[in-house]
């Protein structure tokens, strides 16, 4: 990816985090809906947190190139 590029929605760090955005809001839902599915929740919310967080280390690494 060029670095000229001002557009996020062509950064691979904000395509991480809007997955992850996208899945913790499915994940909370679901949380609300079916409340005693837990190991089924806990782990979609923990996908969820984990691609928020690498696509935020993700970002910072590409502001530093």
């Amino acid at each position: 990816m060029t670095q000229n590029t001002k557009d996020p929605f062509k950064a691979k760090s904000f395509k991480y985090i809007l997955a992850g955005g996208i899945l913790l809001v499915i994940a909370g839902m679901r949380w609300l809906d079916k409340p005693h599915e837990i190991i089924y929740n806990t782990v979609e919310t923990l996908l969820a947190v984990g691609l928020i967080v690498f696509g935020a280390k993700l970002s910072k690494d590409e502001k530093k190139k």
